[in-house]
Parts: C-alpha cells; sequence; structure tokens
C-alpha cells in the first residue's frame, strides 16, 4: 500500500501484527544486471483487515521504522501453490 492509504494503516500496523489481505497476487520474474534470475511476490491490495485485538499487539515504547521487504522475504513463497 502506498500513498495516504499506507500512511493511514502504518499506525496501526506493527511487527508481527496478525493482518487478513485481500487483492491480486502477481508473481514477477526478473533478471538481474549480473545475469541471476529471481522472482518477487507483488501483491495490490484491495482490503486489508486487522485481525487480533489490541491485547495480542505488544506495547511499544519506541517508534519503530516500517518493515523493509528483502528478497529473502519473498523466497518463502516459491513453494506457494498459485
Amino acid at each position: 500500500m502506498f500513498g495516504k492509504r499506507g500512511e493511514a494503516v502504518l499506525k496501526y500496523l506493527t511487527k508481527g501484527q496478525l493482518v487478513g489481505v485481500s487483492g491480486e497476487a502477481t508473481l514477477r520474474k526478473y533478471t538481474n544486471k549480473n545475469g541471476v534470475e529471481g522472482s518477487s511476490l507483488d501483491v495490490r491490495v484491495n482490503d486489508l483487515t486487522l485481525l487480533g485485538g489490541k491485547a495480542d499487539r505488544p506495547e511499544q515504547t519506541v517508534e519503530q521504522k516500517p518493515a523493509q521487504t528483502t528478497k529473502a522475504a519473498f523466497d518463502a513463497f516459491d513453494d506457494a501453490p498459485f
């Protein structure tokens, strides 16, 4: 999620927070400048639902930066059935 929608939900999301996402998933394959092939899972979010209650979220005493997504995070989807 980008822009105003992304900014609006940012204050409610923390690392480990359960969310439900519906939208369009696209598996994109690419070759980087070194000739290494890879893939990434992109999701166009249509709806995001916060799951669990406030008690399920750890209290934060410091402001967290948004999570950084890495290629390793998407490698877990290599065995996905879609």
